[in-house]
C-alpha cells in the first residue's frame, strides 16, 4: 500500500541496515508526509542523519520522538559524534535512568558509538543471557560497526547461529 506510513517506517528502517542512509531518509521522510504523527520515523531519519555526519541535525530529529529510551539513545550518540562529552554523558545518565533492565541491546549500541568496546560487549553479553530481543539486529546493526572486529563480538555471533562475515 504506497499510501501506509508504516511501509516507509519499514523501508527507511531497512534502507538504514543496508547503510544506504540516504534513501532512508528519503523513505521516512514520505512517510512522515503521509503519517505526521508516526514518531518513529523521526528516530529513523536521527540515526540516518548521525551515520551522514550531521549529528546536529539528528538532535532535531531525536527532539520529536516520542518514546524516551529511543529519543535518548539517539541523543547519548549525536552528542558524542558532536564531541560534546559531557553533553552525551548527561543524556547518558538520563538513558540509564530510564532503564528498566529491557534495554541492554540499546546501551551496547550507545557504547559501541562512543568508542567503549568494553561496556559494548558487556552490554551485548547481559542482553544475550536476558534474551534481548534487540539482539535479532545485531548481525547487520551500523550502530555496531565499531566493534565488529573485536573477537568478543565475533564469538557471539557465533553463538547467535549468525555465519561468520
Amino acid at each position: 500500500d504506497p499510501l501506509n506510513p508504516l511501509r516507509y517506517r519499514l523501508r527507511a528502517s531497512l534502507l538504514f541496515n543496508l547503510r544506504r542512509y540516504d534513501e532512508s531518509l528519503a523513505a521516512a521522510r514520505k512517510g512522515l508526509i503521509l503519517g505526521p504523527k508516526m514518531g518513529g520515523l523521526h528516530g529513523v531519519m536521527g540515526d540516518a542523519l548521525v551515520m551522514t555526519g550531521k549529528p546536529a541535525d539528528a538532535l532535531a530529529e531525536y527532539a520529536q520522538v516520542s518514546s524516551d529510551w529511543n529519543r535518548l539513545k539517539g541523543v547519548v550518540i549525536a552528542k558524542a559524534k558532536m564531541q560534546d562529552r559531557a553533553g552525551s554523558d548527561r543524556a547518558l545518565a538520563e538513558f540509564k535512568a530510564i532503564d528498566d533492565g529491557s534495554l541492554s541491546y540499546q546501551f551496547a549500541e550507545v557504547y559501541a558509538q562512543r568508542g567503549e568496546t568494553d561496556l559494548a560487549i558487556e552490554a551485548l553479553e547481559l542482553a544475550y543471557r536476558s534474551a534481548d530481543p534487540g539482539l535479532t539486529l545485531s548481525r547487520g546493526d551500523p550502530f555496531l560497526d565499531p566493534i565488529r572486529g573485536d573477537p568478543r563480538f565475533k564469538a557471539l555471533m557465533a553463538r547467535l547461529g549468525y555465519p561468520s562475515a
